[in-house]
């Protein structure tokens, strides 16, 4: 099978993770954001017996992010 993943790539000098308080829709809540490099997810993949097929970072607005499509080996 095949796996697609995207998320947010770290920022450098920003913490890998935060929580995020906002007050949308008439009510305050917290939100977890976690952040990871191109390098990072590719190892965690290997680990676990999934190839790398196609990467790219793509940029939108002030945020990049990371996309990776894996294939599971035998």
């Amino acid at each position: 099978g095949y796996l697609y993943i995207v998320v947010k790539e770290l920022r450098s000098g920003n913490p890998d993770e935060e929580i995020v308080k906002e007050s949308d829709y008439g009510y305050e809540y917290e939100r977890f954001f976690s952040y990871f490099t191109l390098g990072e997810l590719k190892k965690y993949l290997m680990e676990v017996g999934i190839k790398v097929i196609y990467e790219n970072v793509v940029s939108s607005g002030d945020t990049n992010w990371i996309q990776i499509i894996g294939k599971k080996l035998n």
